[in-house]
């Protein structure tokens, strides 16, 4: 792999194999934390064993993560196990460990990084099609009642994946586009919990910001396939290159990569 040392910026974990940045020196990386319990057993969701939340014959069941004080199962269910329908999107739901009702929060593509836990607020990028650049915004939604809201919605844009801050969440966006998967040009944005929006980085032409992580005070990217970073309103990189997990999707590229500090 390529790497350039810069001291301060933490380690980056890429496919199991961990960098410090500082030296560029590689590990392997360490295991994984305990699972919290929950797991998907056949057509159902168990928690310790006990069944939470089940699909009917015929349809399938997907984790989507659990809250943050493990009290939340996320799921959703791909009627008639259809990988085609479920590329569209599929209804996010929440139910409690426990069991009992179940909660609709919206309809959104299923990747992880379209969802993060703020705190105990949940934020996800809504919307229907498997075109990235079309008919997608920010929602917000919290445990127990489970109200959704929209947090920022604009029909000349599309947003993407995001990553929590201490005042709101940083996302990818582009300009709204029925053909802009093609070659989308996305830039990384700031959205306050007042949903106001302020861009963070303005990429050249025919170049995207994507895949924000956050941590510790420095905001992470990939540009070009490299990773970047950004801190107290300086830019660092290129600072290693990053393979892609999967080929471009409607406009989405999956950057397997996770930052320590």
């Amino acid at each position: 792999f390529n790497c350039t040392p810069h001291p301060g910026l933490g380690t980056v974990v890429v496919r199991q194999v961990q960098v410090d940045l500082a030296t560029c020196r590689p590990k392997k990386a360490p295991h994984a934390p305990p699972s919290s319990g929950t797991r998907v057993a056949g057509r159902a969701i168990v928690f310790h064993g006990k069944v939470v939340v089940s699909a009917r014959k015929g349809d399938s069941i997907a984790l989507d993560g659990t809250s943050g004080d493990g009290k939340w199962v996320l799921y959703s269910i791909d009627r008639f196990a259809s990988a085609s329908l479920a590329a569209d999107g599929l209804p996010l739901r929440a139910i409690r460990t426990t069991g009992g009702r179940s909660y609709a929060i919206a309809t959104g593509l299923v990747y992880a990084s379209y969802r993060s836990w703020c705190d105990n607020r949940l934020v996800m990028t809504a919307g229907f099609d498997r075109d990235t650049t079309t008919h997608k915004w920010l929602v917000t939604s919290s445990p127990p009642a489970w109200t959704t809201r929209t947090l920022v919605k604009d029909a000349r844009r599309a947003f993407g994946e995001l990553t929590c801050t201490p005042d709101g969440v940083i996302v990818q966006s582009t300009a709204a586009s029925d053909e802009g998967f093609r070659s989308p040009h996305w830039s990384l944005w700031h959205v306050g919990w007042s949903g106001r929006l302020e861009r963070v980085t303005s990429p050249a032409a025919g170049v995207s910001d994507e895949s924000p992580r956050y941590a510790a005070g420095a905001l992470y990217f990939i540009r070009s396939g490299s990773l970047y970073a950004l801190r107290a309103g300086r830019l660092y990189g290129p600072l290693l290159r990053v393979p892609r997990a999967q080929p471009d999707y409607f406009g989405h590229t999956d950057w397997p990569y996770t930052v320590t500090r």
